[in-house]
């Protein structure tokens, strides 16, 4: 049984997509206006949980899985149906490949961790597809923990990532040629996989998972790389922490599954962050995905169930309540 499901939006007006692995197979489970429907788009071979991303091209949705041959796969919608190809990989993928488009005109990657220990990109250069080692050093053996991001500064795109002794690394493009630095862990971090949000002028934070079970994030203040502990104490027990910005001003949410099986929001009120209990209570300890913009004042956080199902926690303007989709 999967654990985890992933959300995009944007497809096309007024359609939410829900991405999630099942059995070896590629499902969606989406809103076709009036009912959630859910669809087999690619059957048996995949390995890993699928990474959707919209805006490579105009209508275009792909989705990027490993298979069981540890090679990169795209699943895309063609305006008319979906298709499958093999992009590369040689069979050295270690986890889950995390796809990034706008990082130059044209282009998209999908960066993802080498059995090698090595941080890889697979991507178009306008004509095919490449594979390239950008940086990693032999030394992550976290396969899940490879997250990109741009737009931190002019031409710069960071790919983060956690180290074999529980650091927190950048592998970042300064212009012309990739480079590593350490930006922070100290060795805490336990290995689960990180999170990224761009959500204020020259700033940056990383959310990850600390091995005392707490949401931590390591951040640029506009000098330099500060780690703080911002909430969970003790009790996170989903692999991943999820932050979404957008849901009100001056507002970040980092979303999580508790060890007790409910679904959590680690939240800034403007002032501090502050813990919330939103609702589960059979959450499984993988992700929860949020998303906004499915309608306005709306947000959903989607999660696995025990029974196996996916769940909407949703706020509907006044409350959270928890909504089954199947």
């Amino acid at each position: 049984m999967e654990h985890s499901a992933r959300s995009v939006g944007g497809f096309s007006q007024g359609r939410m997509d829900v991405w999630h692995r099942e059995h070896h197979n590629l499902v969606c489970t989406h809103w076709n206006g009036s009912a959630w429907q859910h669809d087999t788009v690619h059957s048996g071979n995949v390995k890993s949980e699928p990474a959707p991303i919209t805006g490579f091209q105009s209508g275009r949705m792909d989705v990027f899985w490993r298979g069981e041959d540890n090679c990169i796969y795209d699943t895309w919608w063609t305006g008319s149906k979906w298709e499958t190809a093999k992009l590369g990989g040689n069979g050295n993928v270690g986890g889950t490949p995390h796809p990034l488009v706008g990082f130059q005109q044209g282009r998209i990657d999908a960066f993802w961790a080498g059995k090698d220990g090595n941080i890889y990109s697979t991507w178009w250069n306008g004509s095919q597809w490449r594979d390239d080692r950008v940086g990693g050093n032999g030394t992550c053996h976290h396969h899940e923990h490879v997250h990109p991001v741009v737009g931190f500064s002019q031409g710069r795109l960071d790919v983060f990532w956690t180290s074999d002794n529980g650091d927190v690394y950048s592998t970042y493009w300064n212009g012309n040629q990739w480079q590593d630095a350490k930006v922070g862990g100290h060795g805490n971090a336990d290995g689960a996989p990180l999170a990224v949000a761009n959500w204020k002028s020259n700033r940056i934070d990383v959310f990850w998972r600390g091995k005392d079970r707490s949401v931590h994030d390591t951040w640029w203040n506009g000098s330099q790389w500060v780690d703080n502990v911002l909430g969970g104490h003790g009790n996170v027990g989903s692999k991943r922490v999820y932050p979404i910005i957008g849901f009100q001003a001056d507002r970040l949410d980092v979303f999580w599954v508790g060890n007790d099986h409910n679904v959590y929001d680690t939240y800034w009120t403007g002032s501090q962050w502050q813990d919330a209990k939103l609702g589960g209570g059979n959450a499984v300890a993988g992700e929860v995905c949020p998303h906004t913009g499915f309608s306005n004042g709306r947000m959903d956080a989607f999660w696995r169930s025990t029974a196996g199902g996916v769940v909407s926690t949703m706020w509907d303007g006044s409350k959270w309540a928890d909504h089954q989709i199947y």
